[in-house]
């Protein structure tokens, strides 16, 4: 959830070849993390015991981020989009990113499909004598579509 203000064009579509828009934007991040761990214990004489556990709770981050486009054709068009959040507030150590670049092309007068690479690192530490802590990275392609009204 953000606020945002946009600088530059109105977001649309369709546009011609060299309109920019730049939108920052302020707000916050929820994140549920959570762990499940799964296990079995199995003795000499065949007697296994199982045991399930589950941890975890909702972690909310301050947001400060940007996102940018240009058209480089009446019906196409470059962005990038970028983020960070946590800043040590959630936590001693509580991070999170995202960065996102690719293309869009309208589709029609008012849809368009987006085509990206995007990156998402999160982490975070308790601080405490008994830490709890978890690192994640995922990246990868993402297919869009973005409609305007």
């Amino acid at each position: 959830m953000a606020l945002r203000y946009r600088l530059g064009a109105r977001e649309s579509a369709v546009a011609d070849p060299g309109t920019v828009t730049v939108i920052p934007y302020a707000g916050i991040r929820l994140l549920d993390v959570g762990l499940n761990i799964d296990s079995l214990l199995s003795g000499s004489r065949g007697r296994q015991i199982a045991r399930s556990s589950a941890f975890g709770s909702p972690v909310v981050q301050p947001l400060l981020g940007t996102q940018a486009q240009v058209f480089v054709a009446p019906r196409l068009r470059l962005f990038a989009r970028g983020d960070a959040a946590g800043f040590g507030i959630s936590g001693a150590d509580s991070f999170s990113a995202n960065a996102q670049v690719g293309l869009g092309y309208a589709v029609g007068n008012s849809t368009q499909i987006d085509l990206s690479w995007r990156y998402l690192p999160m982490a975070a530490d308790n601080g405490r004598q008994q830490p709890n802590a978890y690192v994640v990275d995922q990246n990868g392609i993402e297919l869009g579509l973005k409609v305007f009204f």
